[in-house]
């Protein structure tokens, strides 16, 4: 006789926020705060929430900035392909929002054509951070 699986329970729309600042090692193979990202979306689908019913945004800001760089703009500078690309590509098809801080990129010097596709630039994270929870987004630090 086959058992049948446990019968997960089906929560509704939750919304959560994460400001990545990490460190500055965002040359590693999966970056700290994108791999933090990929478990939260896992301990999720646990509980039985799809990916568009947590709705998640992630606000990429200080040493963290560059990671958002798309794959050329990452090589002139850094010599290299941006290892974050494939990382940041499935997050967003999990349906994960990228944002990035506008005065990080600014005070990194790294051009708004600099950033890879699907990455929203806002004026800064703190200002996104503050709207966003003022409008009942649980913030998931990091």
């Amino acid at each position: 006789m086959r058992r049948r699986g446990k019968r997960r329970k089906q929560h509704g729309c939750s919304k959560y926020l994460g400001p990545w600042r990490g460190d500055s090692d965002h040359r590693r193979l999966v970056y700290r705060g994108l791999d933090k990202v990929a478990r939260f979306l896992n301990l999720l689908a646990s509980a039985g929430v799809e990916p568009h019913q947590a709705q998640v945004k992630v606000i990429i800001h200080g040493a963290a900035t560059s990671l958002v760089m798309n794959d050329d703009a990452y090589r002139d500078r850094f010599g290299t392909a941006n290892p974050q690309a494939k990382v940041i590509e499935a997050l967003q098809g999990a349906g994960v929002e990228l944002h990035v801080c506008g005065q990080a990129l600014a005070r990194q010097n790294i051009p708004s054509d600099a950033v890879a596709p699907g990455i929203t630039i806002d004026l800064s994270a703190i200002t996104t951070l503050v709207l966003l929870q003022q409008r009942g987004w649980s913030l998931v630090p990091d």
